[in-house]
């Protein structure tokens, strides 16, 4: 009777070698790029700082994931639903201001990084890495901990910046709005919201990330496309002619979020009223005329009609 043949350890020793030092100096890349441009900017950094191509490109990548039934979803940060080619165009736009002083070599930097490319598509189809292919790795990873220095990348590779439950998250916030509303109602002191104050300002606590959806008017759309389709330039003018006719950019999507928001400036609001001796009358205005019943329902509603996508719960 002969043995079953053994199916551990079949894979390559150099695209296992390969794989994991392309992991580390690609997430890596990621995260340093989320950490400056935050500082720069904001948690939202890339609803303004990315160019329109490549917002498109990580909503398609979003839509795409959540589309599939048939496996497990953790929502991560946008930059993880674009090419590796793309990071070396926002490191490029950025350079100057941005990352000159970690990088003094634009050229060199930018060119080892695509070297990378072809790299990395052999291991994605699971074609055999050479020891060439080793190599170029080797040198392009030893160049960027050298830079970055090796604590400092370990901690950002660690990092690989993904959203917490939001599942759970907008149940909690929807229990706050709760209880925020009783309170208001009764004209008590409020506690503090500390649910929305923890997501206010996170990077995905946003309508375009929540819904997978780019929520900008068709002439809008038109006119970046009048940018980058240059050669194309008199098509695209007729299209621009006839969305102007029919289009106004006055008429915005509405905002997913704008109801919560709305709540808690209400909140915001009912917190300053004046609550010394003889104040009471203004108080009771106030509950009359704040609609915080209808603000709430709204709130809520909005927060049962999100889909983050999270399935693996």
């Amino acid at each position: 009777m002969t043995d079953k043949p053994q199916l551990q350890n079949h894979y390559p020793p150099n695209n296992q070698e390969v794989a994991e030092q392309l992991y580390v100096l690609e997430v890596g890349l990621r995260e340093l790029i989320i950490e400056t441009l935050s500082e720069e900017d904001s948690a939202k950094w890339h609803k303004t700082l990315l160019p329109h191509d490549i917002t498109q490109k990580y909503l398609r990548g979003i839509q795409t994931e959540r589309a599939s039934n048939w496996t497990t979803h953790t929502p991560h940060h946008p930059i993880y639903y674009i090419d590796f080619p793309d990071l070396a165009k926002i490191l490029d736009s950025n350079w100057k201001k941005l990352f000159k002083e970690l990088f003094p070599k634009k050229e060199i930097f930018i060119s080892s990084l695509r070297s990378l490319e072809p790299i990395r598509n052999k291991l994605a189809h699971n074609r055999k890495i050479s020891s060439e292919d080793c190599s170029i790795v080797k040198s392009v990873s030893t160049f960027f901990v050298s830079a970055i220095g090796e604590i400092r990348l370990g901690n950002l590779v660690d990092k690989c910046t993904s959203a917490p439950s939001i599942k759970e998250i907008t149940n909690n916030l929807k229990n706050e709005i709760t209880n925020l509303s009783k309170f208001m109602s009764a004209l008590d002191q409020t506690p503090d919201p500390d649910v929305w104050n923890e997501i206010k300002e996170e990077w995905w606590f946003d309508t375009n990330f929540l819904t997978g959806n780019n929520h900008v008017s068709k002439l809008d759309q038109a006119e970046s496309k009048l940018k980058e389709l240059q050669k194309e330039i008199v098509s695209t003018e007729k299209e621009i002619k006839v969305l102007r006719e029919n289009l106004t950019r006055t008429k915005q999507c509405e905002d997913i979020i704008a109801p919560i928001v709305k709540f808690y400036l209400l909140h915001d609001e009912y917190n300053a009223l004046p609550r010394n001796r003889g104040t009471g009358h203004k108080l009771e205005f106030w509950r009359e005329n704040s609609n915080i019943k209808e603000l709430s329902k709204e709130a809520i509603n909005t927060l049962n009609s999100l889909h983050p996508g999270d399935k693996n719960e």
